[in-house]
């Protein structure tokens, strides 16, 4: 049994040995044969074969078995066998052959890839290498950082045994270690002396500490001594309490009420001293207001940012609207008051209101002491006295376009009809406060921009106005005081010449004021003579309207006079008629009277005596009605005689009657 199964060990390393062999010499066979050469007799090896197979399958198809066809098939069968073994030996040493071929090729892409990994790591190292010579040489010491001293500087104020200058001048790496360490003992320096400064500053902290203590103990003492002169600041007028705590209260204000109460104040201090403004109201309302706004708009800000609730928000958003509709109207708690001294102990009070619903500041005015007298009374009265002191600026309507939605969203009509409530809103009382709004008559601003409406309030537009607006209701309350006055004495038929400006009329003039009294624009819009003038342009506003009787005899003479409410800035303007019914239409002498009147004013008053116009103009208007009737009136015998000295008693084709007196010779002539 050892026997044998050695023998069969032996016979398979004998075949193993035997296939090695075959296979070794087949590879040098793949090697040194021509692989076109086995190409060539592959494809003629295999033509041939598959004739021989056309060949056998033709005699099968034709012949009979057990003939001669047979032999023939099987001598074909044996060469088709022969020929398959040639082409697997072909195919086999083919396949050898791809095989030497895909070695070798592998071979030499492993070589490539060796080297490219060789390459790879060169130029990691040369990178590496290009970093580390950037780096050092952009490195940075700390020295570099020191702002040192200049080397002249350095050679001139150190010592000879820190500098060396032997042996530094000719080393910069030695001078640089000299001035670095000159550097240092100049630092030790200034710290010792920033350590003394510390030490001093303490020191005078703890004295300020010391003093404030000191300070702060005395403020008690003071108050109780402010409390004590109370008498005494009343007496010398030194109010030092009462500024102090309107300046508290101002903490208060809102916006155009605080604007409006500093630039006053400003104004007063640097211009008009006899000036008062305080501040009037309930300081715990006002605080308590703030302090709502300021949660309605905290609880609006976050009511945005929820998204379910919506049920909720309607709900609060329908209160808000009821609560907006009774409030509205409702002025801030705080308010400003302005008093305006004007001759002979009148004081004109401005109380300003701000409506925070509105955003709108209102106006009420008051006028101590109260006016008497039938007509001249209405000239002062509260609602009317500041009414047009910008032009068109009655009063009536708010200059702020948004408030019209606003109110007619409610059902309710304009702030004027609130007068009586929160006063007017008056175009200059929002520039004192300084509030601007754009109205109906502004510019429309083109598609490039423009001026937009400005609702908060700026300090530069009450600066800008502040002067001119004083100066203007000052004037204004004047100019109405004077003629309340005159207005006085003209219901009593009386007209106040001034001694001054006797000389500009004749000594005796004969036809008499018999009656003065107040109308109505409504009387006398619809007259011919004054449409003319509206229609022309010269009357803009509502004026004021008086209506006037002058008699001479049996002749009784009427006029209309209409009275801008900024006289005597704009002249009064005459409109005369001689009863019954003779106007400037139909006579030319009576035309002539008004151009005398409305046109030649400038020669009755100068501009300091400019309050004096209407009762110059009225003793104008009556001498020239004397002329008139001396003149015109020709009948026999004569009612009115001639009693005047007259150049020439007609000139020109329309007989024009002398009407200029000339003060210097007394006389009378045509113009």
């Amino acid at each position: 049994m050892k026997d044998s199964a050695d023998g069969s060990r032996e016979i398979k390393k004998l075949k193993k040995a035997v296939v090695s062999d075959v296979w070794k010499q087949e590879e040098n066979e793949a090697a040194t044969r021509d692989a076109n050469t086995d190409l060539d007799s592959f494809m003629s090896t295999f033509g041939n074969f598959r004739k021989l197979l056309s060949d056998i399958h033709h005699l099968k198809t034709k012949g009979a078995p057990g003939t001669l066809t047979d032999g023939e098939i099987t001598e074909r069968k044996i060469q088709g066998s022969l020929m398959f073994v040639v082409l697997k030996k072909l195919n086999r040493l083919d396949k050898l052959r791809s095989k030497t071929i895909r070695d070798a090729t592998a071979e030499a892409r492993q070589k490539v890839d060796s080297f490219h990994l060789q390459l790879q790591n060169l130029l990691y190292e040369s990178l590496h290498l290009q970093k580390e010579v950037t780096r050092c040489l952009e490195f940075k010491s700390k020295d570099e950082d020191i702002d040192l001293i200049s080397v002249d500087d350095f050679y001139r104020e150190a010592p000879k045994e820190v500098s060396k200058p032997d042996v530094t001048k000719k080393n910069p790496h030695l001078q640089t270690l000299a001035r670095l360490d000159w550097e240092l003992e100049q630092r030790k320096r200034l710290a010792r002396r920033y350590q003394m400064s510390q030490e001093t500053k303490e020191k005078i902290a703890q004295d300020i500490t010391t003093k404030q203590d000191h300070l702060d103990n005395l403020a008690p003492r003071l108050q109780s001594i402010l409390q004590a002169t109370r008498p005494l600041q009343e007496y010398l007028g030194m109010p030092i309490e009462s500024e102090k705590a309107q300046y508290k209260m101002s903490h208060y204000l809102p916006s155009p009420l605080f604007i409006l109460f500093v630039q006053t104040s400003a104004y007063r201090d640097a211009c008009e001293p006899d000036l008062e403004v305080k501040i009037c109201g309930e300081v715990e309302e006002a605080i308590a207001l703030q302090n709502v706004i300021a949660e309605r708009d905290d609880d609006s800000g976050d009511s945005d940012q929820e998204d379910g609730g919506g049920q909720k928000q309607r709900h609060r958003r329908s209160v808000s609207e009821r609560d907006v509709s009774q409030k509205i109207l409702h002025t801030f708690p705080l308010h400003v008051s302005v008093i305006v001294p004007g001759k002979d102990g009148a004081r004109l009070s401005l109380t300003f209101y701000y409506l925070p619903k509105l955003h709108v500041v209102t106006v009420v005015t008051k006028l101590t002491p109260l006016p008497t007298g039938a007509v001249a009374g209405d000239l002062l009265q509260p609602e009317t006295l500041l009414s047009c002191l910008l032009p068109g600026d009655d009063g009536k309507m708010s200059p702020n376009p948004a408030n019209l939605y606003q109110l007619q969203k409610l059902g309710m009509e304009d702030v004027s009809a609130y007068a009586g409530q929160v006063g007017r809103p008056y175009g200059w009382a929002q520039l004192m406060a300084g509030l601007e709004f754009l109205s109906a008559t502004d510019d429309q601003p083109g598609p490039s921009g423009g001026v937009l409406p400005r609702t908060s309030a700026r300090t530069s537009t009450s600066i800008s106005h502040m002067e001119n607006i004083v100066s203007l209701i000052r004037h204004r309350l004047l100019a109405r005081t004077a003629l309340y006055t005159l207005i006085q004495q003209l219901e009593r038929c009386s007209i106040p010449i001034l001694a001054e400006h006797q000389n500009k009329f004749p000594v005796k003039v004969h036809t008499k004021l018999t009656s003065w009294r107040m109308s109505t624009w409504a009387d006398v819009q619809h007259i011919a003579a004054v449409e003319s003038y509206v229609n022309e342009g010269l009357i803009h506003d509502e004026p004021l309207v008086f209506k006037l009787t002058a008699e001479r005899g049996s002749v009784k003479w009427q006029a209309i006079v209409l009275m801008s409410f900024d006289y005597p800035k704009t002249a009064p303007i005459f409109i005369v008629e001689l009863l019954p019914g003779v106007s400037a239409a139909k006579d030319p002498a009576i035309w002539a009277i008004e151009v005398e009147l409305n046109l030649h004013y400038t020669e009755l008053v100068d501009e300091k005596s400019r309050d004096c116009l209407l009762a110059n103009q009225l003793q104008r208007l009556l001498s020239c009605i004397d002329v008139y009737l001396e003149q015109s009136v020709s009948e026999e015998p004569r009612e009115f005689p001639l009693d005047r000295t007259i150049l020439r008693a007609y000139r020109g084709r329309d007989r024009r009657i002398p009407l200029r007196f000339s003060p210097r010779h007394g006389v009378w002539n045509q113009r």
